[in-house]
């Protein structure tokens, strides 16, 4: 078995793997962000990007069944084991995520892992998850899959595919009243490799049939005005400003491209920095930095799905703001989408103003969510340490 381990390693390493940035995106309202987290299904083996393997996969069935738009973020390792989960979906930020999707266990199946000590390192897991998430995330566990990998024995890939099978079922029994659902992740599904893109596919479809009838909503389940969180906050505002051009021509590019093509008078990119608003790229206003206790993009930031504000003058918060009440051209319509860090922090908001008030139906809500998501991913790019 110790030869097979290391077959087993070698052929991984010469397998297709994504290539690209560990993250998917399906557009829509309402985001719902997903964490993809542990080994096997999470590896993305056969494909070249994650577009095509479970994440993109999970984004497009999940968007397609809840109406809303869905990110999904990967944290995956080959060798990663039930004990190294919960501390990677912790240092991943679980205040950031609606649902956490876990897969481990193919390592354990090759090594023949002893049945007790998995079933200990499972609850041991779930429990730690339970402890750490929010009780409004969902936790799906996902099956052990178990591909044909040619060159190996058929005695030792049924051994494998056989103790695979074993612990799937100790596993099923461990999370049944724990997680949200346990999805079988085709332990059989012999040729997957050969038609990679359509086995992830069938696994999204059964990982988003199980998420979607708690996600048809957005859930506000993060603390915001958390102290601690605060502070968090502020050092993703410190790093932003410090290693990333958040002023660069391309920034500035999609901030305008949001004006015009949303129809507003003016657009601004803001940034929430300590106790002042700073508007750091704007298209057709006058803007200079505020207190933060008059800032609009205050407010959007605790909106995980962002912010409208049809009149001004009609909402309590805002009719005495100054930027509303006493600026030579008053604000009366507003529509903002948080802009977060790699780390899940709002470090500000894109957002589009109008001098005279819009309906909400008037403003295409998943358009400025692309266009804030743009500019994450700029900032991310720009940065040497946000990438």
């Amino acid at each position: 078995m110790r030869i097979w381990e290391a077959v087993a390693a070698e052929m991984a390493q010469a397998l297709a793997r994504p290539e690209d940035c560990p993250r998917a995106h399906a557009a829509g309202p309402d985001r719902a962000r997903i964490l993809l987290v542990g080994s096997g299904a999470a590896m993305g083996w056969g494909v070249r990007s994650h577009d095509l393997a479970l994440p993109g996969s999970l984004a497009r069935c999940l968007a397609a069944v809840t109406g809303r738009g869905v990110d999904v973020d990967v944290l995956a390792d080959r060798t990663m084991t039930p004990g190294e989960v919960v501390d990677a979906v912790r240092a991943a930020g679980a205040h950031r995520f609606d649902a956490v999707v876990v897969t481990v266990g193919f390592q354990a199946a090759i090594e023949l892992a002893p049945t007790a000590t998995w079933e200990g390192g499972i609850r041991a897991m779930l429990a730690g998850l339970r402890s750490l998430l929010a009780p409004s995330v969902c936790v799906v566990l996902l099956g052990i899959p178990v591909p044909r990998l040619d060159g190996v024995p058929t005695w030792v890939e049924r051994l494998v595919r056989g103790h695979a099978r074993a612990l799937d079922s100790i596993t099923a029994v461990a999370a049944s009243g724990a997680v949200d659902a346990f999805v079988s992740a085709g332990v059989d599904d012999a040729d997957f490799l050969e038609h990679a893109a359509a086995g992830y596919a069938r696994w999204a479809a059964q990982v988003a049939a199980a998420l979607a009838p708690i996600l048809r909503e957005p859930v506000l389940h993060r603390e915001w005005a958390d102290l601690p969180f605060e502070a968090a906050r502020q050092t993703a505002v410190d790093e932003l400003l410090r290693s990333s051009d958040a002023t660069s021509v391309r920034v500035r590019h999609l901030v305008e491209m949001a004006r015009s093509a949303l129809g507003m008078d003016s657009a601004v990119f803001t940034v929430l920095d300590n106790s002042v608003q700073r508007p750091v790229s704007i298209a057709g206003a006058d803007l200079t930095h505020i207190a933060r206790e008059h800032s609009i993009c205050q407010h959007t930031i605790m909106q995980p799905a962002g912010m409208i504000v049809e009149d001004t003058l009609d909402d309590p918060r805002f009719r005495d703001n100054p930027l509303v009440a006493t600026a030579a051209v008053p604000l009366r319509f507003y529509a903002g989408y948080p802009v977060e860090s790699p780390d899940g922090f709002p470090v500000g908001a894109l957002c589009v103003l109008d001098g005279r008030p819009r309906r909400a139906s008037e403003v295409d809500t998943v358009l400025l969510r692309e266009f804030a998501l743009l500019i994450q991913r700029e900032l991310w790019n720009s940065s040497r340490v946000l990438t």
